[in-house]
């Protein structure tokens, strides 16, 4: 009995929509040969038009549970990486409910006693330095030692360019990590 609700659990949407679609299949059939003959069923629109409408609703949730569906990424494809992996994470959120790793996003970490030191760098118009504040104040808090730095007037990414402020930011990096690990860095 315990076989047959866990495979009703993993295929149960796959089930209803095959029959569904068979259904619509069916009834459209019919009609059109019952048509050849001047009948017709008075209902059948209506039944296949159900049918359609409570198979893209199990697909939707199927397609969620999956992680598979059609999505338009014309706009998406323009953004950087990291920017097209918040919007990953922020779809995933609104869709399943579920909050990603937080490795992948240190501020959804609930304990932060016991942590490393850190240095935070965010830019002052990148569009995660509000998060990364947040996080910063919340690693002082727990007694996390924390640097930071909001760099001005640049957005997210910004360290991947040759600009005298990158230069800056890297040599703060390498002085943290210096001072923290005792490394020879001198430079990135």
């Amino acid at each position: 009995m315990k076989k047959i609700f866990t495979y009703l659990e993993e295929n149960l949407e796959e089930i209803l929509m095959v029959i569904l679609l068979g259904a619509i299949s069916l009834v459209i059939f019919a009609q059109v040969i019952a048509r050849l003959f001047d009948k017709g069923f008075p209902w059948a629109e209506e039944f296949c038009r159900y049918c359609f409408v409570y198979t893209g609703m199990i697909s939707a949730g199927y397609c969620i549970r999956k992680g598979v569906g059609i999505r338009v990424d014309a706009l998406y494809s323009f953004f950087p990486k990291a920017v097209q992996l918040v919007i990953d994470y922020a779809g995933k959120i609104l869709l399943t409910g579920t909050v990603p790793s937080y490795y992948a996003f240190p501020s959804f970490c609930a304990d932060l006693e016991g942590l490393p030191p850190h240095y935070i760098v965010v830019g002052e118009y990148d569009t995660l330095r509000d998060d990364g504040i947040n996080y910063a104040v919340r690693l002082l808090q727990t007694g996390v030692p924390c640097e930071m730095v909001v760099a001005p007037r640049v957005g997210h990414g910004f360290c991947v360019v040759d600009h005298p402020l990158t230069h800056w930011v890297h040599k703060g990096i390498c002085g943290s990590l210096r001072r923290e690990f005792q490394m020879e860095i001198t430079e990135f």
